[in-house]
C-alpha cells in the first residue's frame, strides 16, 4: 500500500483532511508509475493548499524527489535547500542531498549530509548506506564496512547495501563473506554482472590508490 510504503516520509501530513490526503497518495502513485508530469502537477497544487509546516515540507520533499529522479539535479537541490531553511533537522532531505553529492562525486559533502541525517535520526538505514558508499569511494574500508553493517542491521533486505558489502568484502580479501553477500544481493534483485563489473572497477581504483600511497 502506497501510504504504508512512504509512511516515514508522510508522517501526519493531511491527516485532518482526507480529501487532500487522497490527492497526496494519488501523486505518489503517479510517481511510482514514473508519470513525472502528473506527479509534479498534483504536488504543486497540494503545496499551494498546504496549511501546516509539515504539509508543505512533505509536498516539497516529494517534489524534490521527483525532480531528482528526472535528473533535474539543480532544481532538486533548490527545493531540498528550501526545506532545510524551514527545518534544518529534516533527515529525509539531508539523506537525499547526500545521495546527490555522492552521484556528483563530491564525497566530502556526501559524508557531511549523511552524518547530519544521522544526527537527527539514528535509525536511518539509507543514511548509513550513503556514508558507507562515500567512505568506500574515499578508500576507507574499515569505516565503509562499519556503516554498511549498521544499515543492514536496521534493514536486512536492503539490496544496495548488500551489494556494497559484497564489494567491500572482496576488496578486503574476504572471499567467503563476499560470495555470501553477493548471493544475498542477487536474491534481493541485484544484477550479478553489474556487481562484478563494479568490483573490478573498484579493485583497479584501490590498486592505483595503494600504489600512489
Amino acid at each position: 500500500m502506497i501510504e504504508t510504503h512512504y509512511a516515514d516520509k508522510i508522517g501526519h501530513a493531511f491527516d485532518e483532511d482526507p480529501v487532500k490526503k487522497k490527492r497526496l497518495l494519488s501523486a505518489l502513485l503517479a510517481y511510482n508509475r514514473d508519470d513525472w508530469g502528473a506527479c509534479l502537477k498534483k504536488l504543486h497544487a497540494l503545496t499551494q493548499q498546504a496549511t501546516t509546516k509539515e504539509e508543505k515540507q512533505v509536498t516539497k520533499f516529494f517534489t524534490a524527489v521527483c525532480l531528482q529522479d528526472m535528473g533535474l539535479t539543480p532544481a532538486a537541490l533548490q527545493v531540498y535547500n528550501e526545506i532545510l531553511e524551514e527545518n534544518p533537522s529534516y533527515a529525509p532531505a539531508l539523506s537525499n542531498l547526500s545521495v546527490i553529492y555522492f552521484e556528483l562525486e563530491d564525497y566530502p559533502k556526501a559524508i557531511t549530509y549523511a552524518e547530519q541525517a544521522l544526527d537527527y535520526n539514528r535509525n536511518n538505514p539509507s543514511a548509513y548506506h550513503n556514508l558507507a558508499s562515500a567512505c568506500f569511494f574515499t578508500y576507507d574500508l574499515e569505516k565503509a564496512k562499519n556503516y554498511v553493517e549498521k544499515a543492514l542491521a536496521l534493514r536486512p533486505d536492503f539490496p544496495e547495501a548488500t551489494s556494497l558489502l559484497a564489494m567491500i568484502d572482496t576488496i578486503a580479501g574476504d572471499e567467503e563473506a563476499a560470495q555470501s553477500s553477493l548471493r544475498r544481493a542477487v536474491a534481493l534483485g541485484q544484477d550479478e554482472e553489474d556487481i562484478q563489473g563494479a568490483i573490478e572497477r573498484m579493485r583497479e581504483k584501490y590498486a592505483q590508490y595503494a600504489a600512489a600511497e
